[in-house]
């Protein structure tokens, strides 16, 4: 009985050490994932300062407001065609091809159905904001809010690598 005893033990004993070294690794997987995302924060923020500081002197204070004002407007179209899509990129533990096509497809097609949106509403988004030179600037970045779809897969399957 003593035997048997010791058995269980030395069973649970390496039961116990899978698991903290899967632990410690699943630790370290998720430090290595937040350093790169906290650089990738950082290096957004240090790059959006320094252009926001050369726009602020090359630009009068109107023409940085149509700047202002159609950040504000693309920012909007594209947390919105996004819809946390390349979140479950990364997330997903198993990912078939059926979910990289529709992570594909669907926020192309809602990227363009909002462009469309915004090309056709420019002028009231330019009244809305008082400022009508932003009726132009809205239609470029409704063109570049259906390029920058074709991109989130791409980056969405860079993040799951890191």
């Amino acid at each position: 009985m003593h035997g048997k005893a010791a058995g269980q033990l030395d069973s649970l004993q390496q039961v116990d050490l899978d698991q903290v070294t899967e632990h410690r690794e699943l630790t370290r997987r998720a430090a290595k994932g937040l350093s790169w995302s906290g650089a990738t924060l950082l290096a957004r923020t240090i790059l959006n300062i320094f252009v926001t500081a050369v726009l602020a002197r090359l630009l009068s204070p109107q023409e940085y407001g149509v700047v202002g004002a159609a950040l504000i407007v693309g920012a909007f179209g594209n947390t919105i065609a996004n819809l946390g899509m390349s979140q479950v990129v990364v997330q997903r533990k198993d990912l078939d091809r059926r979910h990289m096509e529709t992570i594909s497809f669907l926020p192309l097609l809602i990227a363009a159905g909002l462009a469309v949106l915004q090309w056709l509403l420019a002028r009231q988004i330019a009244d809305f904001f008082h400022v009508p030179e932003l009726n132009v600037v809205t239609r470029v970045l409704a063109v570049m809010m259906v390029a920058n779809a074709f991109n989130l897969v791409a980056e969405a399957i860079l993040s799951r690598h890191l």
